[in-house]
């Protein structure tokens, strides 16, 4: 099976190129950064994840405006089939492209955490993540294959499963433009003192996103899932 797009979005199948074991997304990936001066990499949780909707939106904004203005360009990764792929480019007005790669292969390459289908809540699912579920990671990689900067998401509960605590948009181009005009190999994974997606940002800007989150957290300690919130979830409080 090839590699399908159609516009915005791709999905890649689990076959490899020639005999050195490369998938379909690898390869795609190295098209890439022939094309390119530098590539973003965005993983991504799910069309489903809040947080995610709100990241994204936020790298919308200026964000692609400056990667594309320095020769780079933007891609969203995710765990999850191309329909939901799909849809997240549709509602969340995307200017980027999104790829669908449930087999982990470009994850794998890049060093991104996969948590295992039955550690998550979408464990019971049919069909997503049989693969298991990419977290969230912002990778960027120049022309020479050389990576400019890097972050990975450990989830855990203070960041909500891997939700929450993304470095902000801004502060990352910032990075990447640093590094970009004098590369520091001690800088690649520096993110101290940079904003973060917390949910006090979440509840500002995303305010549906944001009770969408606490309804959730609050069904998951009325059933003695959790035993505590990471961040205030009373009606009060939200």
């Amino acid at each position: 099976v090839s590699t399908q797009s159609t516009g915005t979005w791709f999905v890649f199948a689990s076959n490899r190129y020639n005999n050195n074991m490369t998938s379909d997304s690898c390869q795609w990936f190295k098209d890439q950064l022939k094309k390119n001066e530098f590539v973003v990499i965005v993983f991504y949780r799910g069309y489903w994840c809040p947080w995610c909707k709100g990241y994204l939106v936020e790298l919308n904004k200026t964000f692609v405006n400056h990667v594309r203005a320095a020769g780079g360009e933007v891609f969203a990764v995710t765990s999850q089939p191309e329909e939901e792929a799909r849809l997240a480019q549709r509602d969340w007005n995307l200017r980027f492209d999104i790829i669908a790669d449930p087999t982990n292969e470009l994850a794998k390459e890049l060093g991104v955490v996969i948590t295992p289908k039955s550690e998550t809540h979408l464990a019971d699912h049919p069909v997503w993540y049989a693969n298991g579920l990419a977290q969230p990671a912002l990778i960027v990689v120049d022309k020479n294959h050389r990576t400019v900067f890097s972050w990975r998401q450990v989830p855990s509960w203070a960041n909500v499963g891997g939700a929450a605590d993304r470095p902000m948009p801004d502060d990352v181009w910032k990075a990447i433009d640093s590094q970009l005009t004098c590369f520091n190999s001690e800088k690649v994974t520096d993110v101290k003192g940079m904003t973060i997606s917390d949910w006090i940002w979440l509840k500002k800007n995303f305010r549906d996103d944001f009770e969408i989150t606490a309804n959730y957290i609050r069904g998951e300690l009325a059933a003695g899932r959790m035993s505590s919130a990471p961040f205030p979830v009373d009606k009060d409080s939200a």
